[in-house]
């Protein structure tokens, strides 16, 4: 009794390219072959928000630069100034 097994050649290998070929040369498109693929699901308040959130980042920093720069004056005495002393002017 002979194992005819393991005397004959893997084909899968062979079988497997043959029909990746015989696919490709398939038209692209055939009626019933698949289902078109699902439009992508659109989130107009997810885009919404994201636009908000950069609109925002943007007023934020440009508020921060405008505010680093600016100078307040100030009036510095020489010495400690009682409680109720006018000063002198002239």
């Amino acid at each position: 009794m002979s194992t005819s097994l393991s005397k004959q050649p893997d084909t899968a290998p062979v079988d497997r390219q043959r029909e990746r070929e015989a696919r490709a040369t398939r038209p692209a498109r055939q009626s019933g072959d698949r289902l078109p693929a699902p439009p992508r699901q659109r989130r107009p308040v997810m885009a919404a928000l994201a636009v908000l959130l950069i609109l925002g980042g943007a007023a934020v920093a440009g508020l921060l630069a405008l505010r680093v720069d600016s100078r307040v004056p100030v009036l510095v005495a020489r010495a400690d100034i009682p409680v109720g002393k006018q000063a002198h002017r002239g």
